[in-house]
């Protein structure tokens, strides 16, 4: 009957050790462990990858989750055109107290200076969007996304992204653990029923 303990528990322990070490080789060793007497190197998962996977999550990031469609949408068009329109104002006065004559009596510089705003706002309000439409399109065309991910990823250190994935992915890591000391558990439990059987 001892059997039925024994195996079980023998079981659930080496299918967590093996879970949990196999979970730690993802990242360890970080440098490669050249093995004595053979040519086989040992390496981590991540280490032995991360270029690897840092370009293949910087295609992934620019081909599936953003486009320009998606940036473009993102853009406050109205703020722009306010900010375009106030800088326009500026422009325009500093323009007005320059170029106008001191002679113009300060109500006919006035209203030139209106209308020279009503005139140039307007002008501006009906090409305004589509420029600020091409030019964000145009700046989005000039960034490669994927590359810049890719750099960004492979400047973290191995212990920044380990960090990183435990943070992230804590319970889902425990679960595989406690998943292989349940799948160690079912097994010994099988073996118990063979030996009780046929032993």
């Amino acid at each position: 009957m001892y059997l039925f303990i024994l195996l079980p528990l023998v079981g659930a322990l080496i299918g967590w050790i093996t879970n949990v070490i196999a979970l730690r080789l993802l990242f360890r060793p970080r440098l490669p462990l050249v093995i004595p007497f053979t040519n086989f190197k040992i390496q981590g998962l991540i280490p032995r990858r991360k270029r690897e996977l840092s370009r293949s999550v910087g295609k992934i990031i620019e081909s599936e989750l953003l486009s320009s469609k998606d940036i473009m949408g993102q853009v406050n068009y109205e703020a722009m055109e306010k900010e375009v329109m106030t800088a326009t104002e500026r422009i325009i006065e500093k323009w007005a107290q320059k170029k106008l004559p001191a002679r113009i009596p300060n109500r006919v510089k006035i209203v030139i200076e209106d209308y020279i705003m009503d005139l140039v706002k307007k002008e501006i309000a009906l090409h305004l969007k589509k420029v600020m439409g091409d030019l964000v399109g145009s700046a989005w065309d000039e960034v490669n996304v994927s590359e810049i991910v890719e750099e960004k990823l492979n400047k973290l250190s191995l212990d920044r992204v380990e960090g990183m994935v435990i943070t992230v992915a804590s319970r889902e890591l425990k679960h595989i653990e406690l998943l292989g000391a349940l799948l160690g558990f079912l097994v010994g439990m099988v073996q118990a029923l063979l030996v009780y059987f046929w032993g």
